[in-house]
């Protein structure tokens, strides 16, 4: 089997990458589909993000609220099912070994936390400093700012409905906060696919998030969470699961697999499709679990596909998301993650005096600096993310 690249993705994340050593041979791989997949997720969420910047997302203009910017959530999903996806892989490698505890906990610490701690306190900074006043926008949620807060970031526990003041200071970053708590049960969730399979773990990783939506559901409704459970996403767990088992599958297959298998995800990302804009958003928003966990299924049989098609690059979809410009952003996305958001409601109040324009026309002018914030974006991954990614061999 040949060797791959190791890949870490924050969620909503906010991805990372680093390679592994293969337990049998020196060569490594970079699976630059990868990196197109997460460019892509990465630059959604910034899209979606411009959108709700001017008015929290309301907006009078019809066609603004049908060109699915709404749904920027989706590309946690797609992040948080590649991070299983990319993890698992050296551990399916070493027939279902994760190998060290000790190291992996370490990569994982310094691939997430230095950059992650440096984005919090510079958004603590920008809002101390210069975003501390309400303008009616997406930045409100993040206001005010309290030492109760940061501290409840810094531990990483802000995904939680903790009863603690203050704003969340860089709405995103809840994701990483979920992805790190996902990362102290890797290792019994490989232990649990050596000696249970597949299908046990999947349906204990899926059930548990799910059986806490059931558990703790909003008042007088039925299957649906409350907004406790929905900040805390318990559901993602299962979706980790299955970028995981998508992982194990990929690497026991041999050969790669017959191009016209990219119909099977395909059909199942446009039954997706039609199923979330057919519900539209406040359907999306009463039954996200179950949306999440359909969207994660069709992510992770287009990654098995892809990987499996790595070697030969037969379908187009493969050529495509190894495009240079998108591979590129991709090794960065995890700081375009981080620091997209205040970067955008910095845009926001530079262009409100000089232009003075409706929402749908602020709505361009934050499209318009996009370049520039994936540029500065670059700047924070060489001085906050690099300096802290293991050097290859």
């Amino acid at each position: 089997m040949k060797p791959v690249a190791d890949s870490a993705f924050p969620g909503p994340s906010g991805p990372v990458t680093e390679a592994l050593q293969p337990p049998d041979r020196t060569a490594r791989i970079h699976l630059e589909f990868i990196d197109g997949v997460r460019a892509l997720a990465a630059l959604f969420v910034v899209l979606g993000h411009a959108y709700y910047e001017p008015t929290a997302g309301y907006y009078t203009t019809r066609w603004l609220t049908r060109i699915g910017l709404t749904y920027g959530h989706l590309a946690v999903v797609v992040f948080i099912v590649v991070s299983g996806f990319c993890l698992m892989l050296p551990a399916a490698q070493r027939s279902d070994n994760l190998g060290d505890l000790r190291q992996f906990f370490q990569r994982r610490v310094r691939r997430i936390f230095p950059a992650y701690y440096a984005a919090l306190t510079l958004s603590a900074l920008f809002i101390l400093l210069v975003a501390h006043e309400k303008t009616g926008t997406i930045w409100d949620y993040t206001l005010p700012l309290t030492w109760q807060r940061f501290l409840v970031n810094a531990l990483m526990l802000h995904n939680l409905s903790l009863p603690v003041p203050g704003g969340n200071i860089n709405y995103p970053l809840w994701s990483i906060a979920i992805e790190f708590q996902i990362y102290l049960v890797m290792p019994l969730l490989v232990l649990s696919f050596r000696h249970r399979g597949n299908g046990f773990t999947l349906f204990w990783a899926i059930g548990f998030g799910l059986a806490l939506c059931w558990l703790f559901p909003e008042p007088g409704e039925r299957l649906v969470p409350s907004r406790g459970i929905m900040r805390a996403t318990p559901w993602f767990l299962g979706l980790f699961a299955m970028g995981a088992c998508a992982a194990r599958q990929a690497v026991r297959r041999e050969g790669s697999v017959p191009a016209r298998q990219i119909l099977g995800p395909g059909l199942l990302w446009g039954v997706a499709l039609l199923v979330l804009f057919g519900g539209g958003k406040a359907r999306f928003d009463r039954y996200q679990p179950y949306y999440d966990l359909l969207f994660g299924a069709a992510t992770a049989w287009l990654l098995y596909v892809l990987f499996t098609d790595e070697g030969e690059r037969r379908l187009r979809l493969s050529r495509w998301l190894s495009w240079r410009p998108l591979t590129t952003i991709g090794l960065f996305s995890y700081s375009l993650y981080l620091i997209h958001a205040p970067l955008l409601h910095a845009a926001y109040l530079i262009y409100r005096p000089l232009f003075r324009v409706r929402p749908e026309g602020m709505f361009v002018l934050l499209l318009l600096t996009v370049p520039l914030i994936v540029g500065a974006a670059y700047l924070f991954y060489l001085c906050f993310e690099r300096p802290f990614l293991r050097k290859r061999l």
